[in-house]
């Protein structure tokens, strides 16, 4: 199969929110429900796609859904992680307020005790133990029963069938080309004209599906947490390998390949290093389209490493 090299017609935004929290509602929402906790001092910390997160006293991380849909992919979190917190050798949230939809926010939220570190795109250092840990914590990860974690609501199918990720770069070619150079705009042209890979045919894994580098924590010489888990798919495991060319390579990602210590079809390091071509292209239109250059110089940085 070959890539179209047209842009289709642009979608709707799909990061957008659906409501409005203003800064004060944030604290007065948890006030209202936990008043254990003080919520004196309330700061904006980040925006994904699907939530909002602020940092609270200094200590906790509250989490609000940007649209209704997201409800969903909550109450699977609150269901899953408490499994997975049993197993994992890296930290993850462990959700200690779980917030009820009321007339003054639509939808349910989360808080957590902060993980200490930084996101990963932020450390121009990386940690010599992260390939290991990395591939251990995959490794663990993707051996988890796919039925049990089913029944926490966790989907089938993770969204990363190699030719809807090139339907998805077209959707929006036209970012990439307003920012990127044009021997890099002839490279990402290339690319998507090429093949794509075969789907993955074998057997599906519990994978945390979106683990790029603003969702790994570092914390001095170790990763200290993986967060975000929203997007938590049973699918290809090679969607979450592809975190390791995001962050840093080939080399990298051989390195953390070592310490997964699980068995991988033929077609798994051409399909991770796709899937993180395909992030690089997503990360630069959603900096285009938010106003976010941090997310344009981190999706350029793995387009000028990793496209032909």
């Amino acid at each position: 199969m070959t890539h179209r090299s047209k842009e289709k017609t642009a979608q709707p935004l799909p990061w957008r929110s659906d409501r409005e929290l203003p800064l004060e509602r944030v604290g007065s929402l948890i006030r209202e429900q936990f008043p254990e906790v003080e919520a004196g001092r309330v700061v904006f910390l980040n925006e994904g796609w699907d939530s909002q997160a602020y940092l609270v006293d200094g200590k906790w991380i509250f989490r609000f859904p940007k649209r209704r849909e997201v409800e969903r992919s909550l109450a699977t979190e609150i269901a899953l992680l408490p499994l997975l917190e049993r197993t994992l050798p890296l930290p993850i949230p462990s959700f200690r307020f779980v917030g009820r939809a009321s007339p003054a926010f639509p939808y349910i939220f989360v808080g957590y005790e902060r993980l200490p570190g930084e996101i990963a795109r932020d450390v121009p250092r990386v940690p010599p133990s992260a390939p290991r840990s990395l591939g251990e914590f995959l490794g663990v990860l993707h051996a988890f029963p796919a039925s049990e974690a089913e029944r926490a609501g966790v989907p089938r199918g993770n969204g990363r069938d190699p030719a809807r990720l090139i339907e998805r770069v077209l959707e929006r070619f036209e970012r990439f080309r307003s920012v990127a150079s044009p021997g890099l705009v002839r490279r990402g042209e290339a690319f998507v004209r090429s093949p794509a890979p075969a789907p993955f045919a074998g057997e599906a894994v519990l994978a945390h599906n979106d683990l790029n580098s603003e969702h790994i924590l570092v914390e001095s010489d170790r990763i200290s947490g993986v967060i975000d888990w929203g997007d938590t798919a049973i699918g290809d495991p090679a969607v979450d390998l592809a975190s390791a060319f995001y962050w840093r390579g080939e080399a990298f990602f051989r390195e953390t390949l070592a310490c997964y210590a699980r068995p991988l079809d033929a077609g798994a390091a051409e399909r991770a290093r796709f899937v993180a071509t395909c992030v690089g292209f997503y990360d630069t239109f959603y900096g285009v389209e938010a106003g976010r250059p941090e997310f344009v110089a981190s999706g350029l940085t793995v387009l000028e490493r990793e496209l032909p």
